[in-house]
Formats: structure tokens, C-alpha cells, sequence
């Protein structure tokens, strides 16, 4: 059935039987590709009957279905025409594992944060209005995902209940990390039976055809039930924000699905409609360990997905629990990414010290700004991309304030699969404005841990950045130089290569390839000392910056800039990863993409001579 479905016109006439056949057969699909691919399982697994439902009722992309995150669309992605494409998910030049506008019509965002998408989503039904326009828009938002400031600044700011916005709220129990706060409390506490929609729909149908008093029996029932609902769950977050709140059903069930979507599109006006799901629903190993399967490489189906290799971000964790236990001032904080920060046994060997604050990344930095205020010696682990969102408490609650706090800067520079949404290339262009602002990237685990000791001992602003994965494999005799190393393996070098982080690899590669390049290698990449790195490459006569970021803001034209005047007869050529966004793909097709690969700088510095 699935592969005769090229748009959600093919699937509008399905009955539920044949749209529970429909569900089987997208959840093999989905795990196949995954098993293959990697990518997000446990999370797409549990909304394919919400999305099945919503493709049926509503009509994309006249009606606007929007998924916030979007780490939640693969059901949507085989609906909406791109089944023989599903096949190259994550892959080089395939389709992304995120909505993404590129793709398709149907895709009106290209989504990979959280709290974005319900803004964006009341934007469109106020422009719809506006329009003199009939169609429903439809936002899918988790239940941890609802914790971010966005979300209730949006929720707070619709002044206009009468546009046909419809937000449903996947509530799974479950956020990447275990769900934090009273909100989480808030969505365990109005779990009813899910049986009540289709009761009260049953009885207003019956009430309807009584004769004069059908209409007037049916108003007190309501009120009744409004009564009752407030004694016992002392009204729900919607409610008291005046937004008609649907719910809970089982978003898991077809037929209830199809019931209260149906009531949200017959309201016509703006709604809450709140379902519960089983993430990992269809596969055993996902639903008994969720967080497991968030995001997964590929796997044996059978055997089930391995524990991920430790890396970068597992060191770190060991790094800081062994700092903690020497020092009580030590704590550590994070947005919902306990396990993908590697702070899973701080958590566990030091629960008084470890805040996990939910999706509220800007809260996350000010926070650590009053503890700092305090005394203590906070650490922020966060992935480079959602430090995007900490511009302005970086500024004002950080800096302004004198304050020392610790960055933990996790995925710095390229996310392979996971695309332009997670790159993280522009941190140290945002970073590097901040007044008070020391800046290191580590190259392997012995950096990491020097860094970390120094960041928590020196005062002012400190982001340590690091990598997704693990550290480098080849060995290079790198010489360390404190805030640099240096590797020279000819003498009488023409060329230097100027570089940080694991670039460094490809620099030194280029260097034994292409022969008398001496290659700089930052520890410390901001403040940048031009003055200390001269004497290893006073006889270049040209100098290659090469830098893991996007142009506009580098690094690298700040060092190029600096050394051109220490050395005004140098040639000196900035290479980066452009102006524009990468897509997903291996970090060597990354790399390739933007001419920094080792064969690509030993093309280069050879251009050079000639």
C-alpha cells in the first residue's frame, strides 16, 4: 500500500482497517531505513498514527501541518510523495532527516530546534485570516518542547482565538532527556480516560435530537464538565490562557484520533488538542528504552542498536565528575541533553549539583550566571547549534555582569548527518563579540581536560568547544607550544597552514603531501596572539587560515587580518566553509564541498608555488 502513495490524496478515502495496514507498513519502513541510515527512530515510531490522521482530515498543502522540531516527520516525509526517496534519508545528496524546504510543498519550514514552530504556525493562520483564507494550520509540538520560553511567548501572544489554528501536543512522557519541571507534572496530571471524547460526542449527537430542551441540557452538561474539570485538575494550561483545550486521547489510537481532530477542524477557530503516544511504538527495543533510540546509527534490527562509541562528549562528563569531586563549587547544567552532553553519571553521582533545566536554553545561561553570582562554578554543557539562542544573556547576564562562567561547547563545528539545522559554524562568530570572552578548541581528550581546568580556573567568560565523535586516530607528532602546536616535518618551509581543532588533521596531511608547510594548530583560538605563532613561520610566503566555519564573521579573517600586518609581503588566502548552509552529509563530503580536505589544501599550497 505504502508504495502507491505519491500524495495525502491517495490516503483520504482509507478506512481505519485499511489505515491501521497503512501504519504497519510505514513503521517497517521507517526501521529499515533507519537501521540503515541512522537517524531519529523513537520519536518518528510513536507519532504515525497522528500523522496518518492528520493527513487524512486535512488537505497539505492547502492546510498547513507543521512539526516543531521535525525530528518527528519521517511518516509525513513518506506521505507527502517521497517514498522512492526515502531510501537516501541522511545521505549524501538524498533527503534530509528534518522537514526542509527544499524538499517539498508540503514542508513549510526547515525545522531542527525546538519552540520555533508554534510562532511560526500562528503567523500563518493570522495571514490565512487576513487572506479571507479557509485553510486549518495544524502544529505538532512535544510535550518537553512546550517547556521552551518560545512556546509561551506564542501561546501568550495569540490575541485572536478566532483563526483555524490547531496546536496538538504530542505528549509522550518522554523529552531526549528524562522530562523536567512542573509542566511535565502539569500534562501527567490530565491523563483521562480515553473514552471520554467519544462519550461526549455520542451524548451531544443524542442531546441534539430532543426537542426544545436537546440544546439547553447539552449547555449544562458543559458547564457541568468544565465545573468537574476544575475541581479535579484545577484547569489546564490552555484553558487559563483561553484556548479551548481537546484531550488527552490516545494518539495512538485511529479512531480516536479521528474523533478529536475532527472536532478541532469543526471548532473552526483556534484550539488545543493533547494526545498521548508511545515513543518507539512497533519496536520493542525503542519502547522499553526510548531515550536510547532518540537518535540512533545504523543497527542490526534484530540485534538492536549498540551503545554509542564514547567520544568527545562522554569524556567531557568524566572530565567534570572527576573536577567535582575536588571541588564542591562545581556544578553542572543542561537544556533536556543529559545523555547527549555526557552528563548522565554527574547526574547520578552529583544530584545536587546537576540542573537539568528543560528546552530553555536562555534561562540555562542566566541561570549559570546567578550561581556564578553566588559563588559556584558553574558549567553549561550545550551543543553549539541551540547556544545559537544565548546571544543576549551571554551579553547582558554574562559579560556586563563580570561573571565567570563555563561553556561546554558540545558539536562545534559540522554535524554530519544531521545537517545544516545542527552545524555548529557559527558559535565562534557570536562568541568572540562578547566582551570578557575566552575561546578554546580541543583537538583530542588530553586538551579537553587542560582546557576545562583552565576554564574553570580563570576568570571572565570560557567556552571549551569540541567535536561530535571521538578524538583523532592518527598520530602526529604535534609539538606543543601552550596555546598552540606546531607541526613542521620539512625544513625550510615556504608555506604554513594556520588552523584549529580537527582540521588539523587535513592541515598536517596536506603538509606531508604537498612538502615544506609548517602547520599552526590554536589550542586558545580567541584572543588570537599573532605575535607568539610569527617566529614558526616568518619565512612563508604564503599562509593558508583555514577554519570549520561559515565566512561571514570568521575567525580565520580576523587572524588573516592580523598576520597581514605583522607580514604585509605574506600572501595570505582564507579558506572556509562558505557563505552559504551545508547540507547533511559525511564530514568528508562536507569538507569536499568546501575545498578542506587534505587533498584539496595540498592542491592549494602547490597552486601557490607556481
Amino acid at each position: 500500500m505504502l508504495e502507491n502513495i505519491t500524495s495525502p490524496a491517495d490516503i483520504k478515502d482509507l478506512d481505519i482497517a485499511e489505515s491501521e495496514k497503512l501504519c504497519g507498513e510505514i513503521r517497517e519502513k521507517i526501521i529499515q531505513t533507519v537501521s540503515e541510515n541512522g537517524g531519529h527512530l523513537a520519536s518518528n515510531l510513536g507519532v504515525v498514527e497522528a500523522t496518518v490522521m492528520l493527513h487524512r482530515l486535512f488537505d497539505s498543502p492547502h492546510d498547513s501541518i507543521i512539526f516543531d522540531v521535525s525530528h518527528q516527520c519521517y511518516t509525513h516525509k513518506l506521505l507527502t510523495g517521497r517514498y522512492l526517496e526515502f531510501d537516501t534519508l541522511r545521505k549524501e545528496g538524498g533527503i534530509s532527516g528534518f522537514t526542509n524546504i527544499n524538499e517539498s510543498e508540503h514542508d513549510l519550514f526547515t525545522f531542527g530546534h525546538s519552540g520555533s514552530a508554534v510562532s511560526a504556525a500562528a503567523g500563518i493562520a493570522a495571514a490565512n485570516k487576513l487572506k479571507g483564507s479557509d485553510a486549518y494550520t495544524v502544529v505538532m509540538v512535544g510535550d518537553a518542547s512546550v517547556s521552551n520560553g518560545m512556546v509561551f511567548e506564542a501561546l501568550n501572544s495569540i490575541s485572536d482565538k478566532d483563526i483555524r489554528l490547531i496546536i496538538v501536543i504530542n505528549d509522550n512522557q518522554m523529552s531526549i532527556s528524562k522530562n523536567s519541571g512542573r509542566l511535565s507534572a502539569h500534562f501527567s496530571a490530565v491523563r483521562t480516560s480515553r473514552k471520554y471524547l467519544r462519550i461526549k460526542n455520542s451524548t451531544e449527537r443524542a442531546l441534539s435530537k430532543i426537542p426544545v430542551a436537546g440544546n439547553w441540557l447539552i449547555k449544562i452538561i458543559k458547564a457541568i464538565k468544565h465545573l468537574l474539570r476544575f475541581v479535579v485538575y484545577k484547569d489546564s494550561l490552555f484553558q487559563s490562557l483561553g484556548i479551548d483545550y481537546i484531550g488527552p486521547a490516545d494518539g495512538n489510537d485511529l479512531e480516536n484520533l479521528e474523533a478529536v481532530f475532527t472536532e478541532a477542524k469543526r471548532r473552526k477557530s483556534l484550539c488545543a488538542v493533547h494526545i498521548t503516544t508511545k515513543k518507539g511504538k512497533g519496536y520493542a527495543p525503542a519502547e522499553q528504552a526510548p531515550e536510547d533510540y532518540h537518535a540512533v546509527s545504523a543497527f542490526d534490527p534484530e540485534k538492536g542498536a549498540e551503545a554509542p562509541k564514547k567520544g568527545f562528549s562522554e569524556k567531557f562528563g568524566e572530565i567534570l565528575c572527576a573536577y567535582a569531586e575536588k571541588d564542591d563549587r562545581i556544578a553542572a547544567i543542561t537544556a533536556a541533553m543529559c545523555q547527549g552532553t555526557g552528563l548522565t553519571d554527574f547526574a547520578a553521582k552529583y544530584k545536587n549539583r546537576f540542573f537539568d533545566v528543560g528546552i530553555a536554553e536562555e534561562h540555562a545561561v542566566t541561570f549559570a550566571c546567578g550561581m556564578a553570582r553566588a559563588g559556584m562554578k558553574p558549567v553549561l554543557a550545550i551543543y553549539s547549534t541551540f547556544l545559537q539562542r544565548c546571544y543576549d544573556q551571554l551579553v547582558h547576564d554574562a559579560s556586563l555582569q563580570g561573571l565567570d562562567i563555563t561553556l561546554a561547547v558540545d558539536r562545534a563545528g559540522l554535524v554530519a548527518g544531521d545537517g545544516a539545522t545542527h552545524h555548529g559554524v557559527l558559535d565562534c562568530a557570536m562568541l568572540k563579540c562578547v566582551p570578557g570572552m575566552t575561546i578554546y578548541t580541543a583537538y583530542d581528550y588530553k586538551e579537553l581536560e587542560e582546557m576545562l581546568s583552565s576554564a574553570l580556573c580563570e576568570g571572565g567568560i570560557n567556552a571549551v568547544r569540541y567535536p561530535r565523535g571521538g578524538e583523532p586516530t592518527k598520530n602526529i607528532p604535534w609539538e606543543d607550544h601552550g596555546d598552540f602546536a606546531v607541526y613542521a616535518p620539512s625544513e625550510n618551509a615556504d608555506t604554513a597552514i594556520l588552523t584549529y581543532g580537527r582540521l588539523g588533521i587535513n592541515a598536517a596531511s596536506a603538509a606531508d603531501t604537498a612538502g615544506k608547510t609548517t602547520v599552526i594548530r590554536l589550542k586558545k583560538i580567541y584572543p588570537f596572539a599573532a605575535k607568539d605563532v610569527i617566529s614558526y613561520i616568518a619565512d612563508a610566503k604564503h599562509i593558508i587560515v583555514a577554519e570549520e566555519a561559515m565566512l561571514s564573521g570568521c575567525l580565520a579573517e580576523e587572524y588573516a587580518g592580523k598576520l597581514k600586518k605583522l607580514m604585509p609581503d605574506t600572501n595570505i588566502t582564507v579558506k572556509t566553509l562558505g557563505k552559504d548552509f551545508l547540507p547533511h552529509g559525511s564530514l568528508r563530503y562536507l569538507y569536499g564541498m568546501a575545498g578542506l580536505t587534505a587533498e584539496s589544501l595540498a592542491q592549494d599550497i602547490q597552486a601557490k608555488r607556481k
